[in-house]
């Protein structure tokens, strides 16, 4: 028996063959085409895809002037924290907030603001994103933005 008669076996087993390689190429066209329609980096969040909601000053205090529940996280050190801030704000450091996280709620609208650079603003929201968070949105003008309109503050300590 030939080394080809081995591997083929019986005529009968030659259909068979024949008809999984049809098959083959059947699930193979297919797998090229979902792969063309949806590729697989296509279900990847990359931090450059991923989405920080922001909100402006004038937006908040509308909020606040409504009444509406909203929790402000003041990541500014707790010196400048204490003497002056945006109404009714929280103060969790920049520096403590890994360790803090729990004092964030995960119900209700989030919004972080400091005296910083958007980029460690963002790099906040991302961590507490990555920590379950999906209701953390960041007021990139920050303090001095809520400064700069005359929106009131509260001042002494909290």
């Amino acid at each position: 028996m030939s080394y080809a008669k081995k591997i083929l076996g019986t005529p009968n087993s030659n259909i068979r063959l024949k008809s999984l390689t049809r098959f083959a190429r059947l699930v193979l066209s297919a797998l090229i085409w979902i792969s063309v329609i949806f590729p697989a980096d296509s279900f990847a969040i990359h931090p450059s895809e991923a989405v920080i909601n922001t909100i402006p000053p004038d937006r908040v205090k509308r909020i606040l002037d409504a009444g509406e529940n909203l929790i402000l996280i003041d990541l500014r050190p707790l010196n400048e924290f204490r003497d002056k801030r945006l109404p009714k704000a929280h103060s969790i450091p920049s520096a403590e907030i890994e360790k803090r996280v729990r004092e964030i709620p995960k119900i209700g609208r989030v919004v972080l603001y400091c005296n910083c650079q958007t980029n460690e603003l963002v790099e906040k929201a991302f961590f507490l994103q990555n920590q379950g968070y999906r209701n953390i949105a960041v007021m990139p003008e920050g303090y001095l933005g809520w400064v700069k309109l005359g929106y009131p503050l509260e001042d002494g300590r909290q």
